[in-house]
């Protein structure tokens, strides 16, 4: 496997209150890509931080999804961005591609948080933190237990809505 960076760092902003469905998204961005007569793995790669060049017409070849086709038009989702910023941190156990490659997206979603005018995670501690691709089961359940902290905490702040299954 050849993993790479991806992933367009300059796709306008979508709505940030826009609920956030990966798998609901990988399937209009292929659509999007033409998938079903003629692949264009150029235009998936510009809405995935990572894919492999071994294989670009194979679908499970793009990780990180972090944008969506809106009317037709592809854009970054904010909260497409924060899922993708938590599994950087080692939400779900992380994303098994190369620390090279996780680097690159660090600094890609870095971007994009400062253009939605926010400091992006690790950077509230004076710089960026390394954010494991894999974490041991202890660090794995402390990160966990700090994700669903900052979500009460958005909740409660009134900047995430409560979707099915949130806690009240």
């Amino acid at each position: 496997m050849a993993w790479k960076t991806s992933g367009s760092a300059g796709l306008p902003l979508g709505d940030r209150e826009r609920k956030w469905d990966d798998r609901a998204a990988r399937r209009r961005i292929f659509k999007w890509a033409g998938w079903k007569d003629k692949p264009q793995p150029a235009k998936a790669k510009r809405a995935f931080f990572a894919s492999d060049d071994s294989a670009p017409d194979n679908i499970t070849a793009y990780k990180l999804p972090f944008a969506d086709v809106v009317d037709g038009e592809l854009k970054a989702m904010p909260r497409g961005l924060f899922a993708v910023a938590q599994l950087l941190r080692g939400a779900r156990e992380g994303v098994d591609i190369p620390e090279a490659v996780l680097r690159s997206v660090r600094r890609k979603v870095t971007a994009y948080y400062h253009k939605m005018g926010e400091q992006a995670p690790g950077e509230e501690s004076g710089g960026t933190n390394k954010m494991p691709a894999k974490m041991t089961p202890t660090r794995h359940h402390k990160a966990a237990q700090a994700a669903e902290r900052a979500a009460r905490t958005r909740a409660r702040r009134g900047t995430q809505s409560r979707g099915p299954g949130a806690r009240r």
